[in-house]
């Protein structure tokens, strides 16, 4: 895997819930040329804190607006926010640990993780946005 690119196929026609999407794809980029060039446990912790920290922001604005449509699975939407931002603090306790090496599977879960969310949980609603 080379990088994550946009494409709009990602939009749901939010500009800026797309622009923020975008940003968390640049965000993985970062952190995947990082790791792909080594660039050590500090570089990469910090990329992490980065993705945690503008994941935090991002679910939080999501939700807002999923409230405000009244959106009916908002419930299921934060869980798998809160799965997401778990796993990310997981492989930031990895990333610190010195004795355990962080794999480049982390860039396959983020790859996996953000597709099938926006693909499929996010046009969820926006698919009710158009009701």
């Amino acid at each position: 895997m080379l990088r994550f690119e946009w494409d709009n196929k990602y939009s749901v026609n939010i500009d800026s819930i797309d622009e923020q999407h975008k940003k968390l794809l640049m965000v993985m980029n970062d952190l995947h040329y990082a790791m792909v060039q080594g660039k050590g446990r500090i570089k990469v912790a910090k990329l992490l804190r980065a993705l945690l920290d503008y994941s935090l922001t991002h679910s939080s604005y999501e939700e807002a607006y999923m409230s405000s449509i009244s959106y009916p699975g908002l419930n299921n939407h934060k869980l798998e926010h809160q799965t997401f931002i778990n796993n990310i603090k997981s492989f930031m306790e990895k990333a610190e640990n010195p004795n355990i090496a962080l794999p480049i599977d982390v860039i396959n879960f983020l790859k996996d993780w953000f597709l099938s969310h926006v693909l499929i949980e996010d046009k969820k609603y926006e698919e009710f946005s158009k009701r």
